[in-house]
């Protein structure tokens, strides 16, 4: 079943799909068919949605699925939302299997995810997941340090790669951004490249300035921000549309900012008092869609142009059922996108940035 647009933009409305005579269908990867029969659209999977803006990521090796699977959660209790805790392991390989069978196959870890890497790479082993990405971080690098940066570089790099159980790592992203500002990591890094350690370079950002010096002045490939309906920062001051036409890929994180998208106003805790007034704001446009919150926080952020791929994580594989459901639902109105900027265009960062709760 898919989901289409009534005229008025009022609601969604369900209707069955039949693809007539050389209309188009959607695979489970993404790719586009036309079929001699007509048939019902039923398939839902993380790559089946069809951006009308064409993805463009000259730099990256590799084409990642619309949604990355965060897995922060696999290793450590993370979250504000989070009333379950870290997932057992079982749990965990749940989880792994669910994304892999909705189409996932780009996975965001990091060295400092507790056992996040070790799981991933205990499920790598056994499942034999070949076609699977793999996105990793390295942790901050302690200029200071009398250790010689490439030595920390490579130590570093070696550890995830013990615990992915993998030969290479097809996406290695600074975990602080600004250390790609030292000449010294970078070098590191290209020389990992060059030993075939790793595809890509990257860089987890959180400052908008540094984001667009890291794309202006360094050889990385991708970077992987913060943007969600209450956090435009990225989008407002420029930095996903310098990403794009630079041909570096954007990673969108904090979709949901750790659930407070979907947290009800009266549990909001006091220092989100002051997004009271934009969340009750969005619930309005998310009813008058007939949308729940989550899908319309989910898609506002696929529907950027600019966005290679949205990371999501989850503390039961059952919440990844509709993420990836959602994920293939029909673009956004133009004008239901610009009344969202528009709610969360003045609120203020240090209320949105979760380093400050």
């Amino acid at each position: 079943m898919l989901v289409i647009w009534n005229a008025d933009h009022r609601a969604y409305k369900k209707l069955t799909i039949l693809t007539q005579k050389n209309g188009c269908d959607t695979n489970v990867n993404g790719k586009i068919s036309h079929q001699a029969d007509t048939e019902i659209m039923t398939t839902t999977s993380a790559n089946q949605y069809c951006s009308p803006q064409t993805k463009k990521t000259l730099r990256l090796s590799f084409s990642p699925s619309l949604i990355t699977l965060g897995t922060a959660q696999l290793g450590l209790e993370y979250g504000l939302a989070n009333r379950s805790g870290m997932p057992t392991a079982t749990e965990a390989e749940n989880i792994l299997n669910t994304a892999h069978t909705g189409g996932i196959t780009s996975f965001d870890t990091a060295r400092n995810y507790g056992c996040s890497e070790e799981r991933i790479g205990h499920w790598l082993k056994t499942k034999k997941h070949h076609e699977t990405k793999i996105i990793s971080k390295l942790p901050p690098i302690n200029a200071a340090s009398s250790t010689n940066v490439s030595v920390l570089v490579r130590k570093f790099l070696n550890a995830s790669i013990a615990a992915l159980r993998t030969h290479k790592i097809d996406l290695l992203l600074a975990h602080r951004g600004s250390d790609l500002l030292n000449e010294d990591v970078i070098k590191a890094l290209e020389q990992a490249k060059i030993d075939g350690c790793i595809d890509n370079i990257g860089a987890s950002v959180y400052d908008p300035e540094i984001a667009k010096c890291l794309i202006r002045s360094t050889p990385i490939s991708a970077i992987q921000v913060p943007v969600s309906i209450l956090d435009t920062r990225m989008v407002n001051e420029g930095v996903l549309e310098y990403a794009y036409g630079s041909g570096v890929a954007v990673f969108a994180r904090s979709v949901f900012l750790q659930g407070v998208v979907f947290m009800k106003t009266v549990d909001l805790p006091r220092h989100l008092k002051p997004l009271l007034e934009p969340i009750t704001a969005l619930q309005h446009i998310a009813s008058d869609l007939g949308l729940p919150m989550n899908a319309l926080a989910l898609n506002a952020v696929r529907d950027l142009h600019e966005i290679a791929s949205i990371v999501l994580g989850v503390e039961r594989a059952e919440q990844l059922a509709p993420h990836i459901a959602n994920i293939s639902l029909p673009p956004l109105p133009k004008d239901v996108l610009d009344q969202i900027l528009n709610v969360t265009r003045t609120i203020p960062h240090d209320i949105v940035n979760p380093s400050h709760w």
